[in-house]
């Protein structure tokens, strides 16, 4: 019983930690009439493409007054990343860290 509890806390944070957000906005902007991401990105020092993958925004010609722009902070690149993949712990799995008593 006390074997299952174990595996069963450390499923529990397994899937709390891979819930976390990957990436952490140092900011927002909103959008005021007459801005465009070009301009925003300048004044962030970010590029375009990372602003408008930060903000999942498809046309970097489309932002609306209002709208409030997640800016990327350190850390945050166009450079791919690796992906993220679910695990599933089953009872009886040693994760390779030992035997569990």
């Amino acid at each position: 019983m006390k074997r299952i509890k174990s595996v069963g806390a450390l499923v529990v944070a397994l899937v709390l930690t891979l819930a976390m957000p990957l990436s952490v906005f140092a900011e927002t902007h909103t959008v005021k009439s007459g801005d465009e991401l070009w301009k925003i990105a300048q004044e962030y020092n970010v590029s375009v493409e990372d602003l408008a993958k930060a903000n999942a925004i498809n046309n970097t010609n489309l932002i609306m007054p209002g709208q409030v722009l997640n800016i990327p902070g350190d850390g945050m690149t166009s450079q791919p990343q690796g992906q993220v993949k679910n695990v599933i712990v089953l009872i009886g799995d040693g994760m390779g860290f030992g035997q569990w008593s």
